[in-house]
């Protein structure tokens, strides 16, 4: 007599790479993988170490976020990322706001039905309901 077991094993390939899985936003600090950066300041910009990249950001007391993750080296800046992030999600709810003002606003359309068999009764309330409606 012969028992013969199976186990199968399901894997899921994704085109993303991981590192691209683990966040949404730019990468900054010290989630930035490169060796060298290209560091894009007011001054202009200049290929420095990553090391020389964090060390001028932690003098300012700000972050480098990395802006550009394709290029070759990798482009980079040195801003508070926090408060920028701030300003931005303040302006999409600014461009919200402005949208939903945008949208016309239509007139109410009210009907009254009036059928052959209505009783009396009732023909004097949708009277009474037609004089509040047009008053509005």
């Amino acid at each position: 007599m012969f028992c013969f077991r199976v186990f199968g094993l399901y894997v899921f390939k994704t085109s993303k790479k991981e590192e691209d899985v683990e966040s949404d936003g730019p990468r900054l600090n010290d989630k930035i993988t490169s060796e060298t950066v290209r560091l894009v300041s007011e001054e202009g910009h200049c290929i420095v170490t990553l090391k020389e990249a964090l060390r001028r950001a932690k003098e300012l007391k700000h972050d480098l976020v990395e802006v550009q993750r394709d290029a070759k080296p990798p482009v980079c800046k040195i801003v508070d990322y926090a408060h920028d992030k701030y300003k931005n999600d303040q302006v999409g709810k600014e461009r919200a706001k402005a949208k939903r003002a945008e949208v016309t606003i239509r007139p109410e359309v009210k009907e009254i039905h009036f059928t052959p068999k209505i009783d009396a009764k009732d023909l004097q309330f949708e009277a009474k309901q037609a004089s509040i409606l047009m008053e509005m």
